[in-house]
């Protein structure tokens, strides 16, 4: 008797503070993002990610494709031999590519970080893509028949700067940029922004390849992605040198002076 009504004190208290976590979420999401200047770094986060993984997942996931277009390193046997060496080639050129660009991206990366701050290398990154596919569009043609090797150097320094930039900055940031009531519901929804793109580039890349744009097109389309992520890299604030305990105990002082009731939700453990 006395066993069941413990159950169901402490089922009914259960309930009550999951209800108070909800609501405690819930007030304390919509009183930060109902503002414009946060909202706009939640819109900054996320259209930079969205930008970045159209270009980023539409190269990375078919860099052999991209191989094979411009016709590097393919086989000059016959038969059962030539499928065998052009699947080589493209394999290595797929390799050296990644250990050229995209390995030293990161560890520049990990370097320069703390030292340059996360702003600058996210401008610098889409600044250089940008230019880099621009580049690579307009050239296209004397690149892929006449300079192949020209053309496979410039595609390996895009993936350098993809992730000695925005491929790794537009992860750290919303990991750290948000208060902590909100921080990994901002960055999940940064990171599925993210996502999205991704999806469009892999779904998207084969088919504008091979229709009426071509590769081409496909260099163009990459190379404003990154032009439009930069410019909302511009919403994204700097948070070099700030620990999320200052960042959250900051806006936590912001709270209390304009609204204590938000401020009392915001700081609640049950918000966390």
């Amino acid at each position: 008797m006395f066993l069941a009504s413990d159950n169901l004190t402490t089922n009914v208290k259960k309930v009550e503070a999951q209800s108070t976590a909800i609501g405690n979420f819930t007030y304390s999401f919509r009183t930060y993002f109902n503002k414009w200047v946060n909202l706009k770094v939640l819109l900054g986060c996320s259209l930079a990610w969205f930008f970045l993984d159209i270009g980023y997942y539409g190269t990375s996931l078919n860099t052999s494709v991209v191989l094979q277009i411009i016709g590097y390193g393919k086989a000059t046997t016959k038969g059962n031999q030539k499928i065998y060496d052009d699947l080589w080639n493209r394999a290595v050129g797929t390799c050296l590519i990644n250990l050229a660009g995209t390995v030293p991206g990161y560890w520049f990366t990990v370097y320069f970080v703390d030292k340059w701050g996360r702003k600058p290398i996210q401008y610098m990154g889409f600044t250089m893509l940008t230019l880099l596919f621009g580049f690579m569009a307009i050239f296209y043609k004397e690149l892929s028949k006449d300079h192949k090797t020209v053309f496979v150097v410039m595609y390996s320094f895009a993936q350098f700067f993809f992730n000695f930039g925005p491929n790794t900055t537009t992860f750290i940031i919303p990991a750290e940029v948000f208060p902590t009531a909100v921080r990994s519901t901002g960055h999940g929804i940064s990171a599925a922004s993210g996502k999205v793109g991704a999806i469009i580039a892999a779904q998207c890349f084969a088919v504008v390849a091979k229709g009426s744009f071509g590769f081409k097109g496909v260099l163009y389309i990459f190379s404003i992605c990154c032009f439009l992520g930069l410019l909302a890299s511009f919403w994204v604030p700097e948070t070099k040198g700030r620990t999320l305990e200052e960042i959250n105990a900051e806006y936590e002082r912001q709270q209390m002076e304009e609204d204590p009731k938000a401020y009392k939700h915001m700081a609640s453990p049950s918000a966390v």
